[in-house]
């Protein structure tokens, strides 16, 4: 093999890699969260999330919740089943937890 075809079988190597990373992370994710729910912020479409660790995690709120519902569960033990869209959780359900 020549050196410039080894070069260039390299960059086709590492092309395909970060094609197959960008297609893993392009999916979305299935995420389920429990904790705290501690703040609320209904006009820009987020939640926050306090776990037992004391970490704070942000929601985007999906279509599926309702502010009549969210607004109770404020400072309760709340389980969240969210889907992860590249960086972005987004909560699809929740629910006091038991």
């Amino acid at each position: 093999m020549l050196p410039e075809s080894g070069k260039q079988l390299d960059r086709l190597i590492q092309a395909a890699r970060r094609a197959a990373r960008k297609d893993l992370a392009s999916q979305p994710q299935e995420v389920e969260a429990l904790g705290k729910l501690r703040a609320v912020h209904l006009d820009k479409g987020w939640v926050v999330v306090v776990d037992e660790r004391g970490a704070e995690h942000q929601f985007d709120i999906g279509a599926g919740v309702f502010d009549d519902v969210i607004g109770p569960l404020v400072n309760h033990r709340v389980k969240i089943a969210a889907t992860r869209e590249g960086r972005n959780l987004v909560a699809q359900d929740i629910v006091e937890a038991e």
